[in-house]
């Protein structure tokens, strides 16, 4: 009888706590939905609830968590198995031998106010309750332990959505799997995680923790990142209207918990087809990849240690405006800085930087320089370019940089510089540039000249250092087959044609030395505006002074080449002369397209008071027997005599000063006879010079004429052909 009650007993209570088990699902359902928000802040809704409290394992299917609407969903998932085993709790110990969650959804959105969808849920677990007793004492001396095994996400998917720029990024099919976390184990624990992006790419991450020594090593990838995604958070800093590319990334984290000091990262970066496209939907940067290598980065040491960074097929476009750059356009460099706003800017104070970069190269680069300041539009291209940067760190005092290129698929221009990184005014760079094709200037010398380039091949050495604030350029300049086109305006007036012209030498050949420097310290000076003054004065001085340019061509004195003297009263050619006139006509051969004349210059009426001295001279002689140049005194007395004036009437002073001879003869003598005579002269000097060039056997087109009567350059000259030179133009 007393067995047949234990029995009746113990089935009602299996019964009992089978229906309990049976009900507490529905119950648990229930009450979650009706008190979610009460409990958890959120609407929640469950479709269906398993638990088994013999086994520890909780199921939960078609969960969904709410916006504050209580009709958006925040989070949901499919699937939830949980395996525990409750046992473990009675001594301290928190075991999961299983999480896994199918079909994870999960919507952020970040607010236009910076706020985002989840913040009430941080203030509603972060809000104190009235059950929560203020000050009360934690019991400390029972800390859990716990041990998580199989935790596993399956075709996860994460939602963000930032309204500050209007983007959704959307990460999905997102595979999570960390085998197993344990406190206080002997063996380390490893977690894996890998999911695909919407847009393209991969992530992949390993981890490994050992909680007895506290060291961690943790792998992360991204393989072929979709950046176009991430463009409107550029935007933020730069005029963009588009960023192309995909991002490949390993970076290994090794350090430990205990010294986080001792953090160090390494790995590679690779971006292929790189590519911005500024505000005027052009590219300005790209590159086909970019490779880098990190050796040893410490953050916390402030060390930053970088093997390689490999730019292959990079592109840059830079645009010269009037008042500005295409760069400075893109990088917001030409927007107004609110002052108040950047003192208040406080930069924490860090420890000394260290960094090294062993190597830099570039391949097959390009750049596009465009000039939207010419009256045409202006671009000139640097391709080919292969560069090469000696390894740098932040010691070092010099740094060596070689590069090569080709100007306009054309030309070729070497480049050796050495700069001190921490310096860079301090430099010494050495360049040449072989077959550079002048035309291609073509647009500045129309601009500022008038002059527009036919043909030429340039080379061109340049050394130049900067030390101390001191520039000290050497540069050479030869110019083959140089040929210029007519003038037509231009903003300067300078002869470049003509200077070009007279650089020439024999062989149609300019050679040039040319050195510019400069204290660059000082305020007012401008190396652009020092090399173009150089140049300038260059051009000028070459005008001003042809004959130095010239006279190589022919041999001699260049002193031969700037006139043809004769004195007073002298109108036959001398031996002196007719060597000169042989050699502008030798010079006229050499000098294809050269323009000689010869412009006769003289003070008339000096020589017509010398004639009037001569015709009275002459008289003396004839009726003293003696010589008027060499008796001086005697034809004084002479002309006194001549005058009919008795010596006591004119002042000694008079008689003595040198002006008395040729007033006096200008007096005694006929004014139409001298007149005549000086006329003759000049003839005889002017048809003298033609006749001579005519009858050459040299063939010539020298031509000589006669300065006006009102030149200012007649004023006390002797008679004299002045040789001028020029060109046709």
């Amino acid at each position: 009888m007393k067995n047949k009650k234990i029995k009746i007993t113990s089935g009602v209570l299996i019964l009992f706590i089978g229906i309990v088990l049976w009900l507490l699902p529905i119950v648990a359902e229930n009450l979650i939905e009706k008190n979610s928000k009460e409990w958890f802040g959120r609407k929640i809704n469950i479709e269906d609830i398993d638990i088994n409290l013999f086994t520890g394992t909780v199921k939960i299917f078609d969960f969904s968590l709410y916006e504050l609407d209580d009709t958006t969903s925040f989070v949901s998932f499919d699937t939830l198995i949980l395996n525990t085993r409750p046992c473990h709790y009675l001594v301290s110990k928190i075991t999961l031998q299983q999480l896994y969650i199918k079909n994870l959804s999960t919507n952020i959105i970040k607010e236009n106010d910076s706020t985002f969808n989840f913040d009430s849920l941080i203030d509603f677990y972060t809000t104190p309750t009235d059950s929560l007793v203020v000050n009360q004492e934690i019991d400390t001396t029972d800390v859990f332990k716990f041990s998580l095994s199989n935790i596993e996400f399956v075709n996860a998917e994460v939602v963000f959505n930032d309204q500050l720029i209007n983007e959704t990024f959307v990460f999905n099919e997102l595979d999570l799997l960390i085998p197993n976390i344990e406190w206080n184990q002997e063996d380390k624990s490893n977690a894996d995680l890998e999911f695909n992006f919407e847009d393209g790419g991969r992530f992949y991450s390993s981890t490994s923790f050992d909680p007895i020594d506290g060291n961690f090593n943790a792998n992360i990838g991204l393989e072929n990142l979709d950046v176009s995604v991430y463009t409107k958070y550029l935007q933020s800093f730069i005029e963009l209207e588009a960023f192309e590319g995909l991002l490949t990334t390993n970076i290994n984290f090794v350090g430990n918990s205990n010294y986080l000091d001792s953090l160090s990262l390494n790995g590679f970066l690779d971006l292929k087809d790189l590519k911005f496209i500024d505000a005027s939907k052009k590219p300005i940067l790209q590159a086909e990849e970019i490779h880098c290598v990190l050796k040893e980065l410490q953050p916390f040491k402030n060390s930053y240690i970088i093997d390689s960074l490999k730019f292959i097929k990079p592109f840059v476009a830079f645009t010269l405006y009037k008042n500005s750059t295409n760069f400075e356009t893109f990088l917001k460099l030409d927007e107004v800085i609110d002052e108040e706003e950047l003192e208040s800017i406080q930069i924490d104070s860090v420890s000394d930087l260290y960094y090294q970069l062993n190597s830099v190269s570039i391949s097959n680069g390009k750049l596009q320089f465009n000039d939207a300041t010419t009256s045409q539009p202006f671009q000139y291209n640097l391709s080919s370019i292969e560069a090469n940067v000696d390894s740098i760190n932040s010691e070092s005092e010099w740094v060596n940089v070689k590069a090569n290129m080709l100007l306009n698929k054309r030309g070729k221009m070497k480049v050796d510089l050495n700069i001190n990184p921490l310096d860079p005014m301090e430099l010494d760079l050495k360049y040449v540039v072989s077959g550079f094709k002048l035309k291609d200037l073509n647009i500045y010398s129309l601009d500022y000249m008038g002059i527009p380039v036919l043909e030429g091949d340039m080379y061109y050495k340049m050394h130049t250092k900067i030390h101390n604030g001191e520039l000290d350029s050497q540069n050479k300049l030869i110019v083959h087959n140089a040929t210029l086109g007519d003038k037509r305006g231009g903003l300067y007036n300078l002869p470049l044609k003509f200077a070009l012209f007279l650089l020439k030498d024999k062989d149609g050949v300019v050679n040039l030395d040319i050195p510019v420097g400069g204290n660059l310290d000082d305020p007012s000076v401008n190396v652009n505006k020092l090399i173009w003054y150089t140049l300038k004065n260059l051009l000028i001085k070459t005008v001003a002074s042809p004959i130095k340019f010239l006279s190589g061509l022919v041999g001699g004195e260049p002193k031969e080449l700037e006139s043809v003297e004769f004195s007073y009263l002298d109108t036959t050619l001398s031996n002196t002369h007719l060597k000169q006139l042989n050699k502008l006509q030798d010079l006229e051969k050499k000098k294809e397209g050269l323009i000689i004349e010869m412009l006769y210059l003289n003070d008339i009426e000096i020589e017509k008071k010398q004639i009037a001295v001569q015709q009275l001279g002459e008289q003396f002689n004839k009726e003293y027997d003696k010589n008027y140049l060499t008796d001086e005194e005697e034809f004084k007395m002479f002309l006194l005599k001549k005058t009919n004036k008795d010596t006591s009437e004119i002042e000694t002073e008079k008689i003595l000063d040198s002006s008395f001879v040729e007033s006096t003869c200008v007096s005694l003598s006929n004014p139409a006879l001298i007149d005549s005579l000086a006329k003759v002269y000049e003839e005889k000097r002017i048809e003298g010079i033609r006749k001579r060039l005519i009858l050459s056997e040299t063939k010539n087109h020298i031509k000589v004429k006669k300065a006006k009567a009102d030149d200012t350059e007649n004023i006390a000259s002797k008679p004299v052909f002045k040789i001028i030179y020029s060109i046709e133009e």
